[in-house]
């Protein structure tokens, strides 16, 4: 295949892997960093595009100038990266200095007489400059460790490794005088290299679509596991949680205990202050519960204004003392709430079973048990612990008022 067709068919696909990641990212939201693949791709056909219309041998100022915009590429690649990796990430600054650095040497090497584009010194930086950006890029993919994202990332850091990996060995060929610095001078090399990059340009842009497809697949995930309001599991991800929990705990002979609790008084709270205001309460309460239990333990809500939380590996006595520190942190804790500052209390229901014993680590029963806990709970006067080893009421100086 002649040079031409090749960087032809080059420039096509560059575009249309643009195209598909800008449609991508338009249809799908909260999908970080596609619209920087849609620019890197962009650029890199704007890489290519100078030298269609200049016949073999271009002028030196056509070859410098694509290698900017592809330089330019890899810059726009590490900031979606970047930004898919970590919410609100900035790679730019480090790739314009970059980028800036390079065309200052190629600006010096200019007005000195000798064209960037031909100088063997002026390629080999390019190509170190493209490895070096690269590496950033790479080392942000493969060291991304979200679940489900994994398999996809790593990928991709390979076939962008290998994208920098084979345009070094082209500049480095092309130092050594083996491969010519204009794209549309016929070499074997070259007719390697060319179908080698493109597929290479395709493989990443797949990379980057199967990133984001992981990305919208555990999006959806968590929606479907996930209590939109307070960011805590849901019934139905409760359940499947604590099977599991239950069924490793029995197997190694563990201790589990099931926290119920409910919050007192909250259709009082939502008539006063709206249901904002008992919104704001949820979202509080969930915080602050998750900041005080251990990553190993489970949160949900239950439904309503009830949260139920699983402790593994936690006796009674150890679940009751537990307990009561949340229940002493939620009464001290206020909400600001449009100029207002709201309190709230909460019930709790205590349940455990110790794995040693047979029959008693059954979920559906260990939840039975914690709610009847909860009742008595409130029918002691709320703002009280209720628990199968002891009744753990709260001292008068943390009475309800």
């Amino acid at each position: 295949m002649d040079p031409f067709t090749l960087a032809f068919a080059c420039l096509v696909l560059e575009l249309c892997c643009a195209a598909g990641l800008f449609l991508m990212s338009r249809a799908g939201t909260g999908l970080r960093g596609l619209r920087w693949f849609t620019w890197a791709y962009v650029s890199a056909a704007l890489a290519i595009l100078p030298s269609l219309f200049h016949p073999a041998p271009e002028p030196p100022a056509i070859t410098t100038v694509g290698r900017l915009f592809l330089l330019s590429s890899t810059v726009l690649f590490t900031q979606g990266i970047a930004e898919f990796v970590t919410e609100g990430a900035q790679t730019l600054a480090w790739g314009a200095s970059l980028l800036v650095s390079v065309m200052a040497v190629e600006v010096v090497l200019t007005v000195a007489g000798t064209p960037g584009g031909d100088k063997p010194s002026s390629i080999l930086l390019f190509g170190l400059a493209y490895a070096a950006q690269t590496v950033v890029a790479v080392m942000l993919l493969s060291t991304h460790a979200a679940e489900g994202e994994r398999t996809a990332c790593r990928t991709t850091a390979v076939l962008l490794a290998g994208l920098a990996g084979l345009t070094l060995l082209r500049d480095l060929l092309t130092r050594m005088g083996w491969v010519q610095p204009e794209l549309l001078v016929r070499n074997p090399l070259r007719s390697v290299l060319m179908p080698a990059y493109l597929a290479l340009a395709v493989g990443m842009a797949f990379g980057f679509l199967w990133m984001a497809i992981a990305r919208q697949r555990q999006k959806l995930a968590w929606q479907v596991r996930t209590d939109e309001l307070t960011g805590t599991l849901n019934r139905r991800a409760l359940d499947i949680a604590a099977d599991g929990l239950a069924a490793a705990c029995r197997t190694r002979g563990l201790a589990l205990a099931v926290v119920a609790i409910d919050l007192d008084r909250f259709k009082l709270l939502n008539d006063s202050f709206g249901h904002a205001g008992g919104d704001a309460v949820l979202v509080a309460v969930a915080r602050l519960l998750n900041k005080n239990l251990r990553p190993t333990d489970v949160l949900a809500r239950f439904g309503g204004e009830e949260f139920i939380a699983i402790l593994p590996e936690r006796e009674g006595s150890v679940a009751l003392a537990i307990a009561e520190r949340l229940r002493r942190r939620l009464a001290d804790m206020s909400i600001d709430f449009e100029g207002s500052r709201l309190a709230v209390t909460a019930s709790f229901g205590v349940a455990h079973a110790d794995g040693s014993v047979p029959g008693q680590m059954e979920w559906r029963e260990l939840l039975r048990r914690a709610d009847h806990m909860l009742y008595e709970a409130k029918q002691a006067g709320r703002n009280c612990i209720r628990g199968e080893i002891l009744a753990h009421a709260p001292s008068p100086a943390a009475a309800p008022a």
